[in-house]
Protein backbone atom coordinates (compact mmCIF):
# COMPACT_ATOMS: atom_id res chain seq x y z
CA UNK A 1 0.00 0.00 0.00
CA UNK A 2 2.88 2.57 0.72
CA UNK A 3 4.71 1.82 -2.58
CA UNK A 4 1.50 2.52 -4.00
CA UNK A 5 0.83 5.58 -2.34
CA UNK A 6 4.90 6.96 -3.23
CA UNK A 7 3.90 5.91 -6.56
CA UNK A 8 0.94 8.09 -6.43
CA UNK A 9 2.28 10.75 -5.17
CA UNK A 10 5.00 10.71 -7.64
CA UNK A 11 2.61 11.15 -10.43
CA UNK A 12 0.84 14.27 -7.97
CA UNK A 13 4.18 15.98 -7.93
CA UNK A 14 5.40 15.38 -11.04
CA UNK A 15 1.57 17.11 -12.07
CA UNK A 16 2.21 20.01 -9.90
CA UNK A 17 5.69 20.51 -10.84
CA UNK A 18 4.26 20.94 -14.70
CA UNK A 19 1.67 23.49 -13.35
CA UNK A 20 4.15 25.51 -11.47
CA UNK A 21 6.45 25.66 -14.40
CA UNK A 22 3.43 27.08 -16.61
CA UNK A 23 2.55 29.17 -13.99
CA UNK A 24 5.99 30.84 -13.85
CA UNK A 25 6.28 31.16 -17.23
CA UNK A 26 2.98 33.26 -17.55
CA UNK A 27 4.44 35.20 -14.44
CA UNK A 28 7.73 35.90 -16.47
CA UNK A 29 5.25 36.57 -19.37
CA UNK A 30 3.62 39.52 -16.83
CA UNK A 31 6.62 40.79 -15.44
CA UNK A 32 7.48 41.75 -19.19
CA UNK A 33 4.24 43.16 -19.63
CA UNK A 34 5.37 45.01 -16.31
CA UNK A 35 8.73 46.11 -17.42
CA UNK A 36 7.32 47.66 -20.68
CA UNK A 37 4.36 49.51 -19.92
CA UNK A 38 7.64 50.99 -16.49
CA UNK A 39 9.22 52.24 -19.51
CA UNK A 40 6.05 53.02 -21.62
CA UNK A 41 5.13 55.64 -18.45
CA UNK A 42 8.90 56.58 -17.57
CA UNK A 43 8.53 58.20 -21.50
CA UNK A 44 5.61 59.65 -21.35
CA UNK A 45 6.77 61.66 -17.86
CA UNK A 46 9.92 62.59 -20.14
CA UNK A 47 7.83 63.80 -22.91
CA UNK A 48 5.85 66.08 -20.18
CA UNK A 49 9.23 67.17 -18.56
CA UNK A 50 9.63 69.71 -21.13
CA UNK A 51 5.92 71.04 -21.37
CA UNK A 52 5.96 71.20 -17.57
CA UNK A 53 9.17 73.32 -18.04
CA UNK A 54 8.41 75.99 -20.47
CA UNK A 55 4.46 76.37 -18.20
CA UNK A 56 6.84 77.31 -15.14
CA UNK A 57 8.89 79.92 -17.09
CA UNK A 58 6.09 81.38 -19.07
CA UNK A 59 4.59 81.66 -15.52
CA UNK A 60 8.03 83.53 -14.38
CA UNK A 61 7.78 85.42 -17.61
CA UNK A 62 4.34 86.72 -16.43
CA UNK A 63 5.49 87.85 -12.76
CA UNK A 64 8.48 89.28 -14.07
CA UNK A 65 5.99 91.51 -16.51
CA UNK A 66 3.56 92.20 -13.60
CA UNK A 67 5.90 93.58 -11.58
CA UNK A 68 7.62 95.65 -14.83
CA UNK A 69 4.18 97.35 -14.97
CA UNK A 70 4.02 98.28 -11.57
CA UNK A 71 7.81 99.86 -11.51
CA UNK A 72 6.83 101.55 -14.40
CA UNK A 73 3.43 102.98 -13.31
CA UNK A 74 5.38 104.05 -10.38
CA UNK A 75 7.98 105.89 -12.41
CA UNK A 76 5.42 107.28 -14.57
CA UNK A 77 3.33 108.68 -12.12
CA UNK A 78 6.56 109.91 -10.30
CA UNK A 79 7.97 111.56 -13.45
CA UNK A 80 3.68 113.08 -13.59
CA UNK A 81 3.63 114.86 -10.61
CA UNK A 82 6.82 116.70 -11.78
CA UNK A 83 5.40 118.66 -15.27
CA UNK A 84 8.51 119.12 -17.00
CA UNK A 85 8.77 115.17 -17.24
CA UNK A 86 5.02 114.98 -18.54
CA UNK A 87 5.46 113.87 -21.90
CA UNK A 88 7.99 110.99 -20.77
CA UNK A 89 5.52 110.03 -18.15
CA UNK A 90 2.51 109.09 -20.85
CA UNK A 91 5.26 107.46 -22.99
CA UNK A 92 5.93 105.30 -19.67
CA UNK A 93 1.86 104.77 -19.22
CA UNK A 94 2.38 103.64 -23.11
CA UNK A 95 4.65 101.19 -22.10
CA UNK A 96 3.13 99.87 -19.23
CA UNK A 97 -0.11 99.42 -21.07
CA UNK A 98 1.75 97.40 -24.09
CA UNK A 99 3.37 95.03 -21.95
CA UNK A 100 -0.83 93.49 -21.58
CA UNK A 101 0.09 91.98 -25.14
CA UNK A 102 3.40 90.26 -23.83
CA UNK A 103 1.14 89.37 -20.66
CA UNK A 104 -1.82 87.86 -22.77
CA UNK A 105 0.44 85.94 -25.31
CA UNK A 106 1.92 84.25 -22.40
CA UNK A 107 -1.16 83.05 -20.93
CA UNK A 108 -2.55 81.58 -24.00
CA UNK A 109 0.78 80.14 -24.42
CA UNK A 110 0.13 78.45 -20.97
CA UNK A 111 -3.19 77.21 -21.74
CA UNK A 112 -1.72 75.54 -24.93
CA UNK A 113 0.94 73.57 -22.65
CA UNK A 114 -1.69 72.65 -20.12
CA UNK A 115 -3.63 71.40 -22.29
CA UNK A 116 -0.50 69.56 -23.63
CA UNK A 117 0.10 68.11 -20.11
CA UNK A 118 -3.61 67.24 -19.82
CA UNK A 119 -3.07 65.03 -22.52
CA UNK A 120 -0.02 63.14 -21.84
CA UNK A 121 -1.51 62.96 -18.02
CA UNK A 122 -4.49 60.85 -19.27
CA UNK A 123 -1.93 58.76 -20.69
CA UNK A 124 -0.22 58.02 -17.76
CA UNK A 125 -3.03 57.65 -15.77
CA UNK A 126 -4.11 54.63 -18.60
CA UNK A 127 -0.52 53.00 -18.16
CA UNK A 128 -0.60 53.26 -14.26
CA UNK A 129 -4.39 51.44 -14.51
CA UNK A 130 -2.52 48.81 -16.79
CA UNK A 131 0.10 48.24 -14.47
CA UNK A 132 -2.19 48.06 -11.56
CA UNK A 133 -4.51 45.90 -13.07
CA UNK A 134 -1.32 43.62 -13.98
CA UNK A 135 0.38 43.49 -10.72
CA UNK A 136 -2.75 42.32 -8.79
CA UNK A 137 -2.83 39.62 -11.80
CA UNK A 138 0.47 38.90 -10.81
CA UNK A 139 -0.22 39.06 -7.02
CA UNK A 140 -2.75 35.81 -8.25
CA UNK A 141 -0.12 34.24 -10.06
CA UNK A 142 2.25 34.78 -6.79
CA UNK A 143 -0.13 33.19 -4.59
CA UNK A 144 -1.36 30.49 -6.85
CA UNK A 145 2.39 29.10 -7.39
CA UNK A 146 2.70 29.68 -3.62
CA UNK A 147 -0.10 27.52 -3.06
CA UNK A 148 1.26 24.60 -5.72
CA UNK A 149 4.92 24.88 -3.77
CA UNK A 150 3.26 24.30 -0.41
CA UNK A 151 0.88 20.90 -2.20
CA UNK A 152 4.32 19.78 -3.41
CA UNK A 153 5.79 19.80 -0.05
CA UNK A 154 3.38 18.35 1.19
CA UNK A 155 3.12 15.40 -0.79
CA UNK A 156 6.91 15.04 -0.51
CA UNK A 157 6.54 14.77 3.34
CA UNK A 158 3.93 12.09 2.96
CA UNK A 159 6.23 9.78 0.69
CA UNK A 160 9.23 10.76 3.12
CA UNK A 161 7.66 9.22 6.00
CA UNK A 162 5.33 6.70 4.55
CA UNK A 163 2.11 7.70 5.12
CA UNK A 164 -0.93 8.66 3.20
CA UNK A 165 -4.36 9.69 4.19
CA UNK A 166 -6.02 6.15 4.25
CA UNK A 167 -3.40 4.53 6.17
CA UNK A 168 -3.56 7.87 8.94
CA UNK A 169 -6.68 6.27 10.34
Amino acid sequence: MQTLNRIRNRKEIKKIDNEIEKSNKQIEGIQNRLKKLNKDKKKLDNEKNPFETAKKLLIAANWAIFAGQVIIGILAFIFMITLVLFPVAMFLFGVSSSMNFAKTANKLQIKILEKEIKAIDEKIEKVEKEIKTIQAELKIMSNKVRQLTNQRSQLINQGLFQKSPQTNT
